[in-house]
């Protein structure tokens, strides 16, 4: 699922990059992720926040199999997190929480809009329908 996400992505991106309607998560708020990262220094636990596969790593090996343990640290994790936004037609289009250059929704049309309009934006690419007349803005 997340592998399609990310070829429609790449796909429609190439096709039309002003109304590819894309979806990123913004790296950690930087002075929460250091504090969080000196709290848990001082119990004598290195963790590393240079992208979210380490973070990933650390949390996995903190938690050493205890699921308690694992549901605590992806809490405390979770604080400094930014949240993820749709956009389009911008430079930064990385995807922090999944590590990957470009993203999008297209996977679950029956519970989410915005697979709807990247659908049409791809049937269009593929040659099966009209490109809808959006620009921009529409699109936001």
């Amino acid at each position: 699922m997340l592998r399609a996400n990310e070829s429609v992505a790449e796909y429609i991106h190439a096709a039309h990059p002003k109304i590819a309607l894309l979806r990123r998560h913004s790296p950690p708020k930087a002075d929460m992720m250091s504090r969080l990262i000196s709290s848990f220094e001082t119990l004598g636990i290195q963790l590393s926040s240079s992208d979210s596969a380490e973070v990933n790593r650390c949390i996995r090996e903190t938690a050493d199999g205890s699921l308690d343990r694992l549901f605590v640290l992806g809490h405390l994790f979770a604080k400094p997190m930014m949240r993820a936004e749709y956009f389009c037609y911008e430079p930064e289009s990385h995807h922090y929480a999944l590590n990957i250059d470009m993203y999008t929704h297209f996977t679950s049309p029956i519970r989410r809009y915005v697979d709807i309009i990247v659908h049409r934006i791809l049937c269009a690419t593929l040659g099966y329908d009209k490109l809808p007349g959006w620009d921009t803005l529409d699109v936001r």
